[in-house]
């Protein structure tokens, strides 16, 4: 498996959204010279898959994905829970372990304040790459704000 740092084909993190003061944007970078499809899929806090938030986008080799907190609806979900992002090889849902992206989550709070921090890179193993091939089965949209 090729990994540096915080990078892998699987990350993870937690949104936050009360529906009027918190929210939690994502953005995910390609630093590879393949183009991605990057699927990210939104649970609830009980591990539930949210029904209609599964999300992907195509990433060129270089460029980023910028999902915005307020774009994404998820307070009629709760107000917290996990996100799981997987990077394919644009045209393929098929798991790679050599492909790679990076991310990192803010939290907006009060005022316009924030907090920062890196989505976690999942280590790969039979179990986490059995949950990879589950995601790829997901009904996931193509991403329409950019």
């Amino acid at each position: 498996m090729v990994i540096a740092a915080d990078t892998s084909p699987y990350l993870i993190g937690v949104w936050e959204d009360d529906g009027q003061t918190i929210y939690t944007d994502f953005i995910i970078m390609n630093p590879t010279l393949v183009t991605l499809d990057v699927y990210a899929a939104f649970f609830d806090n009980n591990g539930g898959f949210i029904q209609g938030k599964c999300f992907t986008k195509a990433l060129s080799p270089n460029a980023k994905w910028y999902l915005r907190g307020a774009n994404l609806g998820l307070s009629g979900s709760g107000s917290a829970g996990m996100v799981k992002f997987v990077a394919v090889e644009q045209g393929e849902r098929t798991y790679n372990k050599n492909l790679v992206m990076g991310g990192f989550q803010n939290r907006w709070m009060f005022q316009m304040s924030s907090s920062q921090a890196n989505l976690n890179a999942v280590v790969l193993n039979k179990n986490t790459i059995a949950e990879i091939k589950e995601i790829l089965k997901l009904e996931c949209s193509p991403w329409q704000f950019d």
